[in-house]
């Protein structure tokens, strides 16, 4: 739109002058006019960047948190991971202070956790239970049970660590493009009066929730006689979305996590019932549950290239199937097996396949707009024996 070249605004002034005063370059007139041509060029490119800035899409970083904040919608922190550990010993270190580090093993590539509270064991039963926080935030240190194992500083008194249960809770930082999708679903989407854009945006303020989709069971219709339903009636007339009935006065929240993965920690569907609950109408009773998760088996043959490894191959098929997942959870569709097979073909050290199965059928695998697939790989080499 504001785009104009240095020589362009230096032809348009020269033709300005008139044609009786010498304006070829090299002339007074010439000389004076480059100078300012090229200040006006500079002019013109920022004004193009400032037109630019007025439409969401192209504002990042601090620019869209502060158009964020003009539609009271700040950017969601991330959160550290917690859990707990236990620490088997004696009592001869005494009472141990916070900060005592524990660390994952090499599966989860050493990330860090301290504890948040003093502690010391007891003799009696030889360990103790500790709460432990992640070093850092971020969705990374949620770790599955048995995955502590490591003090990397030594302390008396204690031999070993483990958590016994997995460790959760943890969230990244807001993107840019999951902020830009909060503004934009808020101004295109008016909440009011606790319609289900509402407690979509509420869910959408926890920085657990990537995603969330909202269920209520609409107007009660009437009988045939004009009467109105009787409660019996509600209860085997409620809508039904996979495994959970909701009935009038109920709405269901299914919620996702910003890597698009289920929501596994109680502790954190608890958290956002209770964000919810807390701005909800009065005389609601909400239901939030994690996106439903759907086990998807990938199995087949497939034909190695030459010189190519088996394990760089899975490898690379994890990360196209990983694209591919975050894509389609918790979108009404299918599992594609011609898409799956596309990928396994794409790869540099596969050649061909056969017997390309989805838990164990040749046919595509439909999943709900609440589902989300966790894939699992079973191929074997055509080429192994």
């Amino acid at each position: 739109m504001f785009n104009k070249s240095e020589e362009s605004i230096r032809n348009s002034l020269l033709d300005m002058v008139p044609s009786n005063i010498p304006k070829f370059e090299g002339t007074f007139i010439y000389d004076v006019i480059s100078p300012l041509s090229c200040e006006l060029s500079i002019l013109y490119s920022n004004l193009q960047r400032v037109s630019d800035k007025m439409f969401l899409k192209n504002l990042d970083s601090v620019e869209l948190e502060e158009r964020g904040k003009e539609y009271g919608i700040t950017r969601k922190l991330g959160k550290k991971a917690k859990g707990k550990v236990r620490f088997y010993g004696n009592s001869t270190g005494g009472k141990h202070p916070v900060g005592i580090a524990v660390q994952t093993d090499d599966e989860y590539k050493g990330y860090i956790y301290k504890t948040v509270e003093e502690f010391e064991i007891d003799d009696e039963i030889g360990y103790t239970d500790v709460s432990v926080e992640a070093e850092h935030i971020g969705e990374k240190y949620n770790v599955e049970a048995k995955s502590l194992s490591i003090l990397p500083i030594k302390e008396k008194g204690i031999t070993s660590v483990s958590n016994l249960e997995s460790i959760s809770g943890g969230s990244d930082c807001e993107s840019d493009d999951a902020l830009r999708r909060r503004i934009l679903f808020k101004l295109q989407n008016p909440a009011t009066s606790g319609n289900i854009t509402h407690y979509k945006e509420w869910a959408l303020e926890m920085t657990t929730v990537g995603d969330a989709r909202v269920y209520a069971l609409g107007e009660v219709k009437n009988t045939e006689e004009g009467n109105a339903t009787s409660d019996s009636d509600l209860e085997t007339r409620g809508l039904i979305i996979g495994e959970t009935t909701i009935n009038v006065g109920e709405v269901l929240i299914v919620v996702i996590s910003p890597d698009m993965n289920p929501i596994r920690s109680d502790e954190s569907i608890g958290e956002i019932k209770k964000h919810i609950d807390n701005k909800r109408p009065i005389g609601v009773k909400t239901i939030v549950k994690s996106a439903k998760e759907i086990p998807v088996e990938i199995t087949g043959t497939i034909s190695l290239s030459d010189g190519a490894i088996m394990e760089d191959a899975i490898e690379n098929f994890v990360v196209k199937l990983e694209e591919y997942r975050k894509k389609i959870a918790f979108t009404k569709g299918e599992i594609s097996l011609a898409m799956i097979g596309a990928f396994l073909v794409s790869l540099p050290q596969v050649m061909d396949y056969e017997q390309l199965r989805i838990n164990g059928s040749d046919v595509n695998k439909g999943i709900e707009e609440y589902e989300v697939p966790v894939f699992t790989i079973n191929l074997h080499a055509k080429n192994n024996v």
